[in-house]
């Protein structure tokens, strides 16, 4: 965390590097996936189905899709092009971020308008990647918390 915050924070101050910006999304991919995996764990050691149980689930979901994002932009900052943007001006790296957010979470819950679409090889990889991964958590979580819903009721 502090490293996300301290190099955002200097890259905004200073002559905003690249290399600065790049130390900022690694790290910010570092600490969401850090905090979706204590998170899932609590998920997953659930023996009973609450709405907190569905909530955590739901915000590691979140978390995944903010930390591709994160990966994305660092992608687009490493090898620019990397993403198609319609009618983009010429804008900074931060709007590029919210562009790639709304992206990871078209591409997670396969969605797919569209209208951002990955160009490189590297791009069109992880967005696979984090298509199949989203439907793979999304199936595996119901199923789960539909098994453990119907092992809690008919134990009552």
């Amino acid at each position: 965390m502090v490293a996300w915050i301290s190099a955002l924070s200097f890259n905004y101050l200073y002559d905003r590097t690249d290399s600065l910006l790049a130390i900022a999304y690694l790290s910010g991919v570092v600490l969401l996936v850090f905090n979706a995996a204590v998170i899932l764990s609590y998920v997953l050691r659930e023996t009973d189905v609450t709405a907190n149980t569905i909530y955590r689930a739901l915000c590691v979901f979140m978390l995944v899709a903010l930390a591709w994002a994160m990966l994305f932009s660092l992608l687009e900052l490493l090898q620019p092009g990397s993403f198609n943007f319609p009618d983009m001006p010429a804008e900074g790296h931060h709007l590029i971020l919210s562009r790639l957010i709304y992206y990871s979470y078209v591409s997670i819950t396969t969605v797919g308008y569209g209208d951002i679409t990955p160009k490189s090889f590297p791009a069109r990889s992880l967005s696979n990647v984090e298509a199949i991964m989203g439907q793979i958590y999304m199936t595996v979580l119901v199923v789960r918390l539909v098994s453990l819903q119907i092992t809690s009721s008919s134990k009552s």
